[in-house]
């Protein structure tokens, strides 16, 4: 009898979803010239953007990104260094007509380079465009936009709990800075995930490689009048997303703002960096945050957004600090949060405890120029819960000159968010303990939640998925798991592509998991498929809670083998051995290899922390072995998974100590 064989392969575990997100960048902008270049009052498209990175969901054109996909709610957040004839600039992302994200930068002649930044979250409809535009308040004859970034974020919970967060609170002064770029060297690590930290520099582990949401900004000063760059970079080379900014010498704080959209490889470093336009060059920076967010996502995560657009009211700060008021409820999820009028605050509810990306930015005025006295030095940042997050500290000077000083500042951090009590606010005081008057022109504070560290777990490990032809159109599928975590149901899909664009549901009724901990063999009969054809697999799990994940493509070719035999086999994996198994506490990992790969060795535990990690470059083919200390491990149940450029096994073992 004849008997037909599929051959499958497993490869690397592969999630389908996606968020969406866009950013254009201007690298290195020329000077725009006139009389008048811009009429007062009126909007101008920033122009001379040299690059974009979107995903499907978004194009550029026309100094545009427009969306392409249905719309959603995003939060842009946009960063400009110029310099322009003297006067006040606005900057503003612009949504077809409406105006969001609007802040000030006062220009004090041609020798001033300023950065500014604003942010905001955006309700976007298919087919509308998002632009950066300024105005001036009077007539002006010169524009340069020298750096530029637009960067959007989808607001979704990531898939994936991976994220990285440095920042320091402490002044730190390097001396001699020149024109080549070097790390700012005052960093300390905040909460990483898939990252580690060491000497100023981020390192993205294997299974954290992917695309980020970049957010950076620099409170900086100098004994020099100066202007400096500052700018993210990947394994020390010329950071793309960068901001300019001119110190004044000793009396300015002047904040250096960057947004942007990086994508990164297992080991890759990431830094941040900063360089002068001379050389013997003083470098303070005062405080400075940096975080990186996953691009990826499944569902609506909460949100919550308040603002301020005040012009009139004079707020009194000294050396403690103080609630900035006139707040207003801007966007939220009303179901997981409240805006409080009477408070100025925001305050969670029902199911919103998380981690949340945190994001504000504040546009500053000293309203009374020429007064005399010293110049006044603004610490800003957001509390929660009635605590200042120090790691989203920004500080400001502001000048009292006879034109009055407009100066901005802009915070980021990753936080946590636990009760009802943990109440939002945005708060200021002034460093030298002077009493002082300022205005607040544009302020935003916004919360976006991301998956929590601790909720991180594998609910699914697979340790086989097998099949074979029981007749001329029925393959049957088998899959093994070692664990089953909250898991509801599966699903098995199909496509004769690997990009899964035409993916198909092959099961009519949901396959429901048997709700294990120590695993259970699953069998599904796919019917009706063509010889000698290829297939590609998806097998898709569902949680209690409706999430979903994708595993997958698997890849299934089909063929006909005439040999004699009646039943086919079943292909096992005989390519990764433990011995001994159990053992305490060394074990060894025996793997043979079809051919020249790389290879990673990952192991977690029971709840799916990844405990050990070990990175094979390059590995001929052949059986190798590798050691695996768990002395600093408990006793229990663990998944080994071999990762090669063709194949994903796993094993179980068990320590007993």
């Amino acid at each position: 009898m004849k008997k037909l064989l599929v051959f499958l392969i497993c490869l690397l575990p592969a999630f389908i979803y996606g968020a969406e997100y866009a950013a254009m960048y201007i690298v290195s902008g020329t000077t725009q010239t006139g009389s008048p270049l811009f009429l007062s009052g009126a909007h101008y498209d920033v122009t001379g953007w040299s690059s974009s990175t979107t995903s499907a969901a978004w194009s550029y054109s026309n100094n545009a990104l427009t969306n392409t996909s249905g719309g959603g709610l995003y939060y842009v957040k946009y960063s400009i260094s110029f310099k322009g004839s003297e006067g006040l600039w606005n900057t503003i992302i612009q949504v077809n007509s409406t105006d969001y994200a609007t802040n000030q930068r006062r220009m004090k002649l041609n020798a001033d380079v300023g950065n500014i930044s604003g942010g905001s979250l955006i309700n976007v409809s298919d087919g509308e465009s998002i632009k950066l535009q300024v105005m001036c308040d009077n007539n002006v004859t010169s524009f340069t936009a020298y750096h530029a970034q637009v960067a959007i974020y989808e607001v979704t919970e990531s898939l994936s709990p991976y994220y990285a967060e440095i920042y320091n609170t402490t002044a730190q002064t390097q001396s001699r800075l020149g024109t080549n770029w070097v790390d700012i060297n005052s960093y300390s690590s905040g909460e990483l995930n898939g990252w580690s930290f060491a000497s100023n520099t981020l390192t993205v582990s294997p299974e954290a490689a992917g695309t980020y949401y970049a957010l950076l900004s620099v409170s900086m000063s100098s004994a020099n009048v100066a202007e400096f760059f500052t700018g993210i970079s990947i394994n020390d080379a010329t950071p793309t997303i960068m901001a300019q900014r001119q110190v004044d010498g000793n009396a300015d704080f002047g904040n250096s703002l960057a947004c942007g959209i990086i994508t990164v490889n297992g080991g890759d470093e990431v830094s941040v960096k900063v360089r002068a336009d001379g050389s013997n060059k003083s470098f303070t920076s005062n405080t400075s945050n940096f975080l990186l967010i996953p691009l990826d996502g499944t569902s609506t995560a909460p949100y919550t957004s308040m603002m301020d657009d005040n012009n009139i009211t004079v707020t009194t700060i000294s050396g403690i600090w103080t609630k900035e008021e006139n707040q207003v409820d801007f966007i939220r999820d009303g179901s997981s949060w409240s805006f409080s009028s009477a408070t100025d605050t925001m305050s969670p509810i029902n199911d919103s405890s998380g981690k949340y990306l945190l994001c504000y930015y504040i546009g500053l005025t000293y309203p009374n120029p020429g007064e005399s006295g010293v110049d006044i030095d603004v610490d800003c940042s957001v509390s929660i819960g009635g605590t200042i997050v120090d790691k989203a500290i920004i500080k400001r000077s502001l000048q009292k000159k006879d034109s009055g000083d407009f100066g901005s500042a802009n915070g980021n951090a990753i936080v946590t968010i636990d009760s009802a009590t943990d109440v939002i606010a945005l708060e200021l005081k002034e460093l030298n303990s002077l009493s002082a008057n300022i205005k607040v022109q544009f302020s935003t504070v916004t919360l976006i939640r991301i998956k929590e560290e601790e909720s991180f777990t594998l609910p699914l490990i697979l340790g086989s998925f097998h099949g074979y032809a029981i007749s001329q159109d029925e393959i049957e599928l088998r899959w093994q798991t070692y664990s089953e975590s909250n898991i509801s149901n599966y699903n098995i899909y199909r496509d004769q592509f690997s990009n899964g664009f035409f993916k198909q549901q092959r099961n009519g009724n949901p396959i429901f998991a048997d709700q294990s901990n120590t695993g259970n063999s699953y069998v599904f009969v796919d019917e009706e498929f063509e010889m000698a054809e290829v297939y590609f697999y998806w097998l898709e799990s569902i949680d209690l809670d409706g999430l979903s994940q994708m595993y997958g493509p698997f890849y299934v070719k089909t063929d006909l083998d005439i040999d004699g035999e009646d039943t086919p086999e079943i292909v096992t994996d005989t390519s990764l051995n433990v011995y001994p198994n159990p053992f305490n506490p060394r074990t060894e990992l025996l793997f043979s290899l079809e051919g020249d790969t790389e290879v990673d060795l990952d192991i977690y535990d029971i709840r799916g922390k990844r405990v050990h990690h070990k990175h094979f470059h390059y590995l001929k083919e052949g059986t190798h072995s590798y050691e695996w200390n768990a002395i600093n491990e408990s006793s229990g149940t663990y998944f080994i998974r071999m990762l090669t450029d063709e194949e994903c096994i796993i094993k179980k073992a068990t320590l007993l100590k």
